[in-house]
Parts: C-alpha cells; structure tokens; sequence
C-alpha cells in the first residue's frame, strides 16, 4: 500500500507528523564521533526546534538539551 502523494505536500500532514512522531520519541541526531572529547558538543534542529548535544566536562555523559536561552530567547550554543 502506497500512501498518497499529498501525504508529501499538505503542511497539516507535515505538522501532524511531527506532533506524532518527532515530539514524541527519541531521535537519532548524531554520531558520538562529532564529541569524542569531554566539553565538545554540537547543534542541529529537528521539527524547528534547536538543540545541542554536549559531552560533559566532568563525567564524559553525553546529554541533549533545548537550545535556546529561557531569559533571553536566544541560541545558547552555535556550531
């Protein structure tokens, strides 16, 4: 069964989708090789909504935040 063509273009499939499947489990949005090193991270965006992804500088955990400032809306990260 083939899904139809203008599953591809209507913007409210699109924003379903995402409401659907993108908010709502975890995503692949890297290699560990891009911060193999404690305190390297890097950004990217998935639905529109920016995060980063860090390697701690204590512990070596990686750990994914929202990023965007809470006090001034801005980019916490860039890179």
């Amino acid at each position: 069964c083939t899904a139809p063509s203008s599953w591809y273009t209507l913007h409210e499939f699109h924003a379903l989708d995402t409401e659907a499947v993108l908010k709502q489990s975890w995503l692949h949005v890297g290699h560990t090789g891009e911060c193999e090193k404690p305190g390297q991270y890097f950004t990217g965006s998935v639905a529109g909504q920016p995060f980063v992804v860090v390697r701690g500088a204590d512990d070596g955990v990686l750990r994914a935040f929202y990023n965007v400032c809470s006090h001034h809306a801005m980019h916490v990260a860039s890179g």
